[in-house]
């Protein structure tokens, strides 16, 4: 019996479902809407907005015949819409409608907006329309919600920083008003709730003003005690601390010229338990009166789906879908934007809207997913053309609320010096705030901007970001670049504080640096990067001589090697010693500049930083005697040599003359590394056409144990004693009189009868 059944189920399973399918009754297709007002020829198809104040500003394109002066509105399921025109310059500018009744609830939350209203233009008046706008109209959106605040706002900035934090948690109350400043009449409007502790009503009436012709106006309101702001297309005009005081209270803000057209009005107040609620006014140039309320108000929202549909030729219709999903203000850089979905189905590419900014420049769609970004200065607008037609709606500028962001960019990893030939390796870490929406990271563009001396943008090249954490790409640099600025973007605005990075020359060596860690940092605490000149080839091993002045020569050392701290029996100084060595036919005065590491950078860093204080002091020659210090911490030979290239090409770019050290064999150090340093250094200065006091080949050919220099009486000393010092200045004496016979000439002291490296 249990086969049978089981051989029942099967045989159901093997039915083909295709014939099952045609019995069954297809579902009709969705009905088209009829053309409700047959006089009008054309119509516009628009979505209302979910869960938001019922009034609604449907624009109309500027290509319109002017003869269209009338409008009339109706909803899909028959009922009529209270409708008016919006006029300016005798034209039709838009449509002002009152959606109440209107079922604003998507069956699905996740779902483009669909139209489900029909607004109807025609010219001439249509029997049977309700009108809308009026003197008690509810045209201005008011947006209310409770949070507790420990500060108060005290300037427009403050003001706008505080509305810019939504707190998603809270609940935000919606309501349609007939005036910026009012409130519905309602007892738990009139105050926050005093049973919340430092409870806050924050509150922000919108609406779009119509200025029929050109006037000046002021614009205020009439609170002194309540935090508020007045806002026109986005930008604050007035607040509570205007200087220009009204009569009864309050305060005016600069007058301001207006054109004829439509300007978006915004009122921002912050109620705290007592005080009164603002009310706006506005009032005429070089009037000292009370104001009055403004007038001309139509509703601020528009609808996120819009259509046009003409009757006798369908093949002109078009649609236009953009729908808000974040807006993002980023704290440090106070810059906003928007981030839009722009689904466009299976609209034709011919027919796709083009977007619009407020200076009708065409944004671009960031991906093909339908993804706008845009400065949230503005509701974009979008121009559509088909065929012959073109249509167009200027976007609107309007201060919408987002969610602050708070990110940086840092470098990573960075060479101290770069040589001439080699591209930059780049390496940048960005940190993400945690609030960020994905979609606004994803779509952040890193660029590399080279500048010259003067700050003009030379080329701008686009680095892999992607949306990670870390970007690493190779830059060649341009020879008149001076700087790097990194900028992350989006919409062309700054996410984060722009990363500048200073490249600097030989020629500009003297900018005083700071050595914080493994990187350098100017004054103006901007990180910084030397760039050697091109590497000269090979010369024929003769120096480069100059005619010198009668004056003192002055010869300078920078030191990291002989005397880069004091010690017991390590007090000499190697400046006086060889002042006391040298001579010549003119008198010599010598100096020197520590090149030893400072505590909290790296010894890497150590000489490049002294090297400003090295050059400002002006001399005819100077000593390199650095190295030991970078060798020592695990520089290799040839990053060493590259550094001390910069500091050569730094001091002839000076008018100094450089002398290149060899530096003899370093106690601790294998003796491959003293051998490659010493032959690079050499190198180095064949190829420069610059002295070198190879004190490397004078301890091998003497046999002298470099160990030795650092022990005395049994204990160990972090520098070389007396006597090894003494050995080191007579060297690099000796070297300086055979490079140099006509300038300077050895002078023997009275215990210089030993052998040189016999310290």
């Amino acid at each position: 019996m249990t086969i049978l059944k089981y051989l029942f189920i099967l045989m159901l399973l093997l039915v083909p479902t295709a014939s099952i399918a045609d019995d069954a009754t297809a579902a009709p297709p969705a009905p088209a809407v009829t053309w409700k007002i047959a006089t009008a020829p054309l119509r516009l198809r628009v979505s209302v907005q979910p869960r938001r104040h019922p009034s609604l500003f449907v624009p109309v394109p500027l290509e319109l015949p002017p003869d269209i002066l009338h409008v009339s509105a109706v909803a899909d399921d028959g009922s009529d819409i209270p409708a008016s025109p919006v006029l300016v310059g005798g034209r039709l500018a838009g449509v002002a409608l009152y959606c109440r009744g209107i079922n604003r609830q998507r069956d699905d939350a996740e779902a483009p907006p669909t139209p489900s209203i029909s607004v109807y233009l025609h010219a001439e008046p249509h029997e049977g329309t309700t009108p809308f706008l009026g003197d008690s109209a509810r045209v201005v959106a008011l947006e209310r919600s409770i949070r507790p605040l420990t500060t108060r706002a005290h300037s427009a900035a403050e003001m706008l920083r505080l509305f810019n934090t939504p707190e998603k948690k809270r609940p935000v109350f919606v309501v349609a008003v007939p005036a910026l400043g009012a409130i519905p009449d309602r007892d738990t409007w009139q105050q926050p709730p005093d049973t919340q502790r430092l409870a806050n009503a924050m509150l922000r009436w919108d609406a779009r003003m119509i200025v029929p012709d050109e006037r000046t106006l002021a614009f205020g309101a009439d609170q002194n005690h309540t935090a508020w702001v007045v806002l026109l297309d986005g930008k604050p005009v007035a607040d509570w601390s205007s200087e220009a005081k009204r009569p009864g209270g309050g305060a005016f803000g600069p007058a301001i010229t207006l054109k004829p057209g439509i300007y978006s009005l915004q009122l921002l107040a912050i109620q705290r338990q007592g005080e009164i609620i603002p009310r706006c006014l506005v009032r005429p140039a070089g009037e000292d009166g009370p104001g009055a309320a403004p007038a001309g108000l139509v509703p601020a929202p528009q609808p996120d789906f819009w259509g046009i549909e003409f009757a006798d030729q369908p093949e002109r219709n078009a649609s236009a879908l953009l729908q808000l999903a974040d807006v993002g203000h980023f704290l440090q850089t106070d810059r906003r934007v928007a981030h839009y979905a722009t689904p466009t189905g299976d609209t034709p590419a011919q027919s796709a809207p083009q977007w619009l900014d407020l200076n009708g420049q065409a944004i671009t769609c960031s991906s093909s997913n339908g993804q706008l970004f845009s400065a949230a200065e503005c509701i974009p607008g979008f121009r559509i053309t088909t065929g012959e037609q073109t249509l167009t709606i200027p976007a609107f500028a309007l201060w919408l609320p987002g969610m602050i962001h708070d990110g940086r960019m840092s470098f990573s990893d960075l060479p101290a010096v770069l040589a001439r030939h080699q591209a930059l390796p780049l390496a940048i870490r960005v940190t993400w705030p945690e609030s960020l929406p994905p979609a606004l990271r994803e779509n952040a563009r890193l660029l590399c901007e080279q500048r010259s001396a003067d700050g003009t943008v030379l080329q701008s090249d686009p680095l892999p970001l992607t949306g990670k954490d870390h970007c690493r790409a190779a830059i060649t640099l341009l020879a008149e670049s001076r700087s790097l600025t990194i900028r992350c973007t989006l919409a062309g605005e700054d996410l984060f504080p722009a990363l500048p990075l200073r490249l600097i020359h030989p020629l500009d060596a003297m900018l005083p640096l700071v050595a914080q860690g493994n990187a350098l940092y100017t004054r103006q605490n901007t990180r910084a990067m030397m760039v050697c000149d091109a590497l000269p080839p090979p010369g024929d091993g003769r120096l480069t001589l100059r005619h010198w002045p009668a004056q003192p020569l002055r010869l300078a050392i920078l030191d990291d090697l002989i005397a880069d701290t004091n010690s017991y029996a390590a007090t000499v100084l190697p400046e006086q010693d060889l002042a006391a060595m040298l001579g010549g036919p003119r008198p010599l005065s010598c100096s020197r500049v520590n090149a030893a590491p400072r505590t909290g950078s790296s010894p890497m860093l150590a000489a490049i930083s002294a090297l400003p204080q090295l050059i400002a002091s002006r001399p005819d020659f100077a000593l390199l005697s650095v190295g030991a210090a970078p060798l020592r911490a695990g520089q290799t030979p040839a990053d060493w040599c590259q550094t001390l290239l910069f500091l050569a090409q730094a001091c002839q770019a000076a008018g100094i003359d450089p002398i290149l050290v060899a530096l003899p064999e370093l106690p601790g150090l294998p003796s491959g590394i003293g051998r490659n340093a010493a032959l690079l250094t050499k190198e180095l200065g064949l190829s420069l056409g610059v002295a070198v006091a190879d004190l490397y080949s004078r301890q091998r050919l003497n046999q002298v144990d470099s160990a030795t220099w650092y022990q005395h009486a049994g204990l160990d000393l972090p520098t070389p004693h007396d006597a090894a010092r003494q050995w080191l200045s007579m060297t690099c004496a000796h070297a300086l009189q055979r490079h140099y016979p006509a300038i300077f000439t050895y002078h023997a002291s009275a215990d210089d009868d030993r052998q040189p490296g016999q310290p």
